[in-house]
């Protein structure tokens, strides 16, 4: 009730972000066709630069690098990864020409 009224005038929660955080997460190509390896994740690491606006980098996932960032730069990250659920991917899609019907005459 509280957050309603919050919302209805115009006062709302700012999120409170870290200064430097990363996202492992897979790829677009990866959640289309269904496949779930390391090889298909990236990670995409966000800071604040010297104008005080995020800027985002991509880089390609390894362990070593999750690991670099965690424990020797001492970045907070998420994991999304491992929160997924599995997909099944599309292997053919039928024309609507190569449909055939068959009726009763």
């Amino acid at each position: 009730m509280i957050n309603w009224l919050r919302n209805l005038f115009g006062r709302n929660e700012s999120l409170d972000y870290p200064r430097d955080f990363f996202i492992v997460q897979f790829t677009v190509v990866a959640l289309e066709l269904g496949v779930k390896d390391n090889r298909n994740k990236i990670i995409r690491r966000f800071q604040i630069n010297k104008f005080g606006n995020f800027m985002e980098k991509r880089y390609r996932y390894s362990e070593e690098r999750v690991h670099a960032l965690t424990k020797i730069h001492r970045v907070p990250g998420y994991d999304k990864t491992k929160n997924e659920e599995v997909r099944f991917p599309v292997f053919a899609k039928i024309m609507p020409g190569e449909a055939v019907f068959k009726t009763n005459q």
